[in-house]
């Protein structure tokens, strides 16, 4: 008589198991005993099988078994079955920024079956996922907006519990840029270059030499605040001129003094703000007037003392500028404001030993974004209340910062950093979430009118990319020197 025994660990779906005694099939249950009686005494060959996929014995299988007369014989068979999955959690979350989201909302793949609708601003829990890897796409996304990261992207469950797809929609692109090029350039010699400014379509359906002066070089198109006319600059002069936008009645600001750099359009287009050198060499902050062809004296520095940057209010009342002055011992630096009618100017802040370039004036008039360096030469970004008041360090980690320009709703600032640890084009909110666009340094930057959009020259070429960094795109890609891009307002 043989005894045999069954004892099965973490049983599956199956109810019985079969065991082959000799070739004879006989029924067990997976923690069961049967006795066999009827068997010769002799050597008999035991197998238990139909197992379950993953399921193994303990031990041998099959088994040999010696019968002797008028005994019983017990055979074991431990039965071990991997533990029951455990169905799987994914909190999934949909962040969509900009403007012109997708009306109707996405889908969600799992491992591409069936999606299931979600809102463009949703979190929501996948429930009995098996453990292991998933895919995970978010589909149906309209034209005008792109899903930042990979899409799809491999989740493995359970040891990844969350996923966040951030998108990022923005109108389709549409509007004129002004820029200076090289592409027209005849020249043979490498050290003899000439600029031309152009006007061309964002989207690349037109282009067009505004200026077409084979033998001056023209740079730094800056557009008047109704978009009608761009003031420019020519480096043979040096002189500056506007032209009206489809570059027609070009005009040599003769009232302007031939020194004066970084001309700067008051937010009616009626005056020019601008920086000059005297003849003695005294550094002067002015205006000119279109209309009455004056120029006005705002500020003047003497000796060792230089402007640091200078900016309208956004209703052009007031100019603010910053200071350096290396006459004191250790140097100082000053950030003021001053009416656009003259007059004296207001101390907002100062420091020794440091530097204070202003940069910005927000949107709204409230505050004014200037950097300022450490000991060390490393700056942070700065806002200070225009109406008088302790300045606010933005940044949390201090570089070689350029370029700061506030977006047009005023919640965020572009700028770009040199320093190669800290390399790149980013922007900040008023709360100081930082976030890096690119990863190489960036100039010209200039803001779309919607703040959906920055243009931006890296490596002499032109490029468009969305707020977030998204949607990058290349304006040039002629290998010819191409600079100070601008959009049309």
């Amino acid at each position: 008589m043989l005894e045999v025994i069954t004892a099965t660990v973490n049983p599956a779906s199956v109810e019985a198991y079969t065991i082959l005694v000799d070739g004879a099939r006989h029924s067990v249950g997976v923690t069961d005993t049967i006795v066999l009686s009827g068997l010769s005494v002799a050597t008999h060959e035991v197998q238990l099988t139909d197992l379950p996929l993953g399921c193994t014995t303990e031990g041998t299988n099959p088994q040999f078994v010696a019968l002797p007369p008028n005994a019983a014989t017990s055979l074991v068979f431990q039965v071990l079955c991997p533990a029951p999955a455990v169905p799987a959690e994914l909190d999934v979350s949909i962040l969509t920024t900009g403007s012109a989201p997708d009306p109707d909302g996405y889908s969600l793949l799992v491992d591409d079956q069936a999606g299931r609708p979600v809102g463009v601003n949703e979190e929501l829990t996948l429930t009995d996922l098996s453990p292991g890897v998933h895919h995970i796409r978010l589909a149906e996304v309209a034209s005008n907006c792109e899903v930042r990261d990979a899409n799809p992207r491999v989740i493995n469950v359970p040891q990844l519990s969350e996923t966040a797809f951030e998108v990022t929609c923005v109108p389709p692109a549409a509007g004129d840029i002004a820029y200076y090029s090289g592409r027209g350039d005849t020249e043979d010699s490498d050290f003899d270059f000439n600029a031309d400014i152009y006007l061309r379509d964002v989207n690349g359906t037109s282009l067009r030499n505004l200026t077409n002066t084979p033998f001056e070089d023209e740079r730094e198109p800056v557009w008047s605040p109704d978009g009608r006319q761009i003031l420019f600059s020519t480096l043979d002069g040096p002189e500056d001129f506007v032209m009206n936008a489809d570059g027609s009645d070009r005009r040599l600001l003769s009232d302007v003094p031939a020194s004066a750099s970084n001309l700067k359009w008051s937010p009616d287009g009626r005056q020019l703000l601008f920086v000059y050198t005297t003849a003695n060499f005294e550094e002067v902050l002015a205006t000119y007037d279109f209309g009455t062809q004056q120029i006005r004296e705002l500020a003047r520095r003497t000796d060792s003392r230089f402007f640091d940057g200078y900016c309208w209010s956004p209703d052009g009342s007031r100019v603010a500028f910053g200071t350096l002055d290396f006459v004191t011992t250790p140097s100082t630096s000053a950030v003021y404001t001053v009416s656009a009618a003259g007059g004296t100017p207001v101390l907002l802040t100062a420091v020794s030993d440091g530097d204070q370039p202003v940069q910005a004036w927000s949107p709204d008039g409230t505050s004014i974004a200037f950097l300022r360096s450490d000991t060390d030469r490393r700056e942070d970004i700065y806002l200070v209340p225009a109406a008088g008041g302790s300045p606010t360090k933005l940044t949390a980690r201090p570089g070689s910062y350029h370029g700061v320009t506030w977006s047009p709703d005023g919640q965020m600032l572009a700028f770009s950093s040199r320093e190669l640890s800290n390399e790149g084009l980013f922007t900040i909110t008023l709360t100081g979430v930082l976030r890096q666009l690119t990863e190489e340094d960036a100039d010209g930057l200039s803001w779309s009118k919607d703040g959906s959009r920055l243009l931006i020259e890296e490596s002499f070429e032109i490029y468009v990319i969305n707020f977030d960094g998204t949607g990058r795109r290349a304006i040039t890609a002629d290998g010819e020197l191409n600079g100070a891009p601008s959009w049309r307002p």
